[in-house]
């Protein structure tokens, strides 16, 4: 019942989030969330146990950059797509805030990033 609860409420605030960022689509279900058509930043105001960032890109060359707890924070990983395949970093549930600043990264049509993580 209390992870039911959980994945409600993190889903609300997801929403909320999407709305407050101007991220034009955010999806979340069990433990992974999905962001796509990103068109500002993003920054996520829960804690996570990360267990890996999935980068699908639009094109050749997109780019992800991801910032630990705040857009200013540290670079926690640069994703790089020089022939158009998916990324993927893993962080074995490490206790983060992902965040992206979009003016730092490359993203064209059709790019997702995925958050495999649990709440905290």
């Amino acid at each position: 019942m209390k992870q039911i609860i959980l994945a409600l409420t993190t889903l609300a605030f997801l929403l909320v989030s999407a709305s407050a960022f101007a991220v034009n689509t955010v999806t979340s279900s069990n433990g992974i969330i999905t962001l796509s058509a990103i068109d500002s930043d993003y920054v996520p105001t829960i804690d996570m146990a990360i267990n890996s960032i999935e980068f699908v890109p639009g094109a050749v060359n997109d780019v992800l950059v991801v910032r630990s707890w705040t857009i200013v924070g540290q670079i926690i990983t640069t994703l790089v797509s020089s022939d158009g395949e998916a990324r993927i970093k893993y962080f074995n549930k490490k206790l983060l805030r992902p965040a992206i600043d979009f003016s730092e990264c490359t993203l064209t049509a059709g790019s997702l990033v995925i958050i495999d993580y649990e709440s905290r």
